[in-house]
């Protein structure tokens, strides 16, 4: 075991989900703010969490829900203060944001942060 090249990866991301069409948010936000990148060609870095539907035919639908008026109420409610007004939208949160069933019957949506 040798020690990494100085362009490595500090530590190992998990590909298989990252290389995977997602939705991605930052992880301190002045406004909950959520984007998708639809050919998982981001490989998010730098305090950036994103979500992976085991079927990426929901994101249309499930980003439609993030943005809505009750999903950013709700999560300026739940989430931990920063400095200034803004909020962390750490993956524990998202984790208990309610998602109506309909949007994501039967899909596994795996969430994660590179750092």
């Amino acid at each position: 075991m040798g020690k990494k090249k100085w362009y490595a990866f500090h530590e190992d991301p998990p590909l298989n989900y990252i290389l995977k069409p997602k939705i991605l948010w930052k992880d301190i936000s002045k406004e909950p703010t959520f984007y998708v990148d639809e050919r998982g060609e981001i490989v998010p870095r730098h305090s950036v969490y994103y979500m992976v539907p085991s079927d990426s035919s929901v994101i249309p639908r499930l980003i439609k829900y993030l943005q809505t008026e009750g999903v950013k109420d709700w999560l300026k409610a739940n989430c931990q203060r920063a400095a200034n007004g803004y909020i962390r939208l750490q993956s524990h949160v998202i984790k208990n944001l309610p998602i109506p069933d309909n949007l994501v019957r039967g899909v596994e949506i795996w969430l994660g942060k590179t750092l």
